[in-house]
C-alpha cells in the first residue's frame, strides 16, 4: 500500500464502545508508534498501555478539556 492509500484512508475515532481491548492489538499500535522517527533517532519516546477500565475512565477525567473521550474508552496508551 502507498503512503497516499494510508493518508486517504485514515480516520479519527471519537466514539468508543468501553469493550476491553485484546493485549496483542495494543502491542502492535504500541510497536508501529515506536517506529516513527524521533529527533536525531534517540528513541526517547516511552509509551504505557493501560487496560484497567476504571483506570482509562479516570484518565478521562484528569483535564477540564480533551480527554473526556476516554471516559468511554476500553484502553488508553
Amino acid at each position: 500500500m502507498e503512503f497516499k492509500d494510508v493518508v486517504r484512508k485514515r480516520r479519527s475515532t471519537r466514539r468508543y464502545t468501553g469493550n476491553p481491548v485484546e493485549i496483542e492489538k495494543l502491542r502492535n499500535a504500541m510497536e508501529l508508534a515506536l517506529r516513527a522517527p524521533s529527533s536525531k533517532n534517540t528513541r526517547s519516546t516511552r509509551l504505557m498501555a493501560v487496560t484497567n477500565l476504571d483506570k482509562v475512565h479516570a484518565l478521562g477525567r484528569l483535564r477540564d478539556w480533551g480527554s473526556s473521550l476516554l471516559e468511554e474508552a476500553g484502553a488508553a496508551i
